[in-house]
């Protein structure tokens, strides 16, 4: 990547004490001071940028929707800024920008952060959330053809149906799935009426962003409900409906980071395994790191 000017690159480490700054209920907050600080320098990055980050623009859109997409985002991309104010402010709508690759799981991301904001700062924030996610983006990527072909492979096909597979075809105890929804139409795999509770999840999303637990009889009585439920929150947005299974009460909410490396003959191989575990995502108490054999 082209060298940029020193306030651009101060612009990771706004980002970063933006993110990590705490507010009681351990929830993030974010002042107006910020907010606009935030807004100017992504926009000039994108009006005056440099010319990595146009080709960044270019790889990124090719990847993830074609050379069409990309080409158009490439040449008008001093100009989303504006675009995507105006858009924001006249229908609070950015699905139409191909640049952004713009879905709900994005808003509904930052579940972390308190809103004590206008109503005017409120749009401000929501828009320029998304812009600078993609300024962000650029600057730990860079237009690196590889860099980009993993984040699309880590966004777009490790979903949960790709792990849940993984787990299952190595004989791991997974959670029953239920049911399938393909964003339109709901196929039943068991009686819903047989399971006291159901979990939804969302197949691309992480960190619980979109989960819906359900109770029989408080939640569900028979599989219309089920469907009615998705039909009225999850339209367009693939999903699972798996049993739900509570956590250990010493481990209480956790989760597993894994990582993996592709040797020079091609086969994956394990490098490490931790879990952390708490009493909620935002509260990580304790992290066990798993010995295994390594090849």
């Amino acid at each position: 990547m082209e060298k940029t000017s020193s306030s651009l690159l101060k612009y990771t480490r706004t980002l970063h004490c933006l993110k990590s700054r705490e507010s009681a209920g351990s929830l993030y907050t974010i002042s107006r001071l910020d907010l606009a600080w935030l807004y100017l320098l992504s926009t000039m990055l994108c009006s005056l940028g440099p010319l990595s980050l146009i080709r960044y623009t270019y790889l990124f859109n090719k990847t993830f929707s074609g050379k069409v997409k990309a080409v158009f985002s490439a040449v008008l991309l001093p100009f989303w800024p504006t675009v995507m104010l105006l858009n924001t402010v006249l229908f609070n709508n950015l699905s139409f920008l191909p640049m952004l690759n713009v879905n709900d799981d994005a808003l509904e991301s930052l579940q972390f952060f308190t809103n004590n904001l206008s109503p005017a700062a409120s749009i401000l924030f929501d828009f320029s959330q998304e812009l600078c996610n993609y300024v962000g983006n650029f600057f730990i990527l860079g237009p690196n053809q590889a860099a980009i072909q993993t984040m699309y492979w880590d966004t777009e096909k490790t979903t949960k149906v790709f792990w849940r597979k993984q787990l299952s075809d190595n004989g791991a105890r997974i959670p029953k799935e239920i049911g399938v929804w393909d964003g339109d139409k709901l196929e039943l795999i068991e009686k819903v009426e047989d399971y006291n509770s159901l979990l939804i999840k969302v197949t691309d999303s992480c960190m619980g962003i979109g989960d819906l637990f359900l109770k029989q009889d408080r939640d569900y009585k028979s599989s219309q409900d089920i469907e009615q439920i998705f039909q009225s929150k999850y339209r367009g947005k693939p999903c699972l409906l798996i049993e739900f299974i509570a956590a250990h009460p010493d481990l209480k909410v956790h989760s597993l980071d894994i990582l993996t490396v592709k040797d020079p003959t091609g086969n994956v191989q394990l490098v490490d395994i931790v879990v952390w575990a708490g009493s909620s995502l935002r509260d990580v108490s304790r992290g066990y790191r798993l010995l295994h054999d390594r090849p």
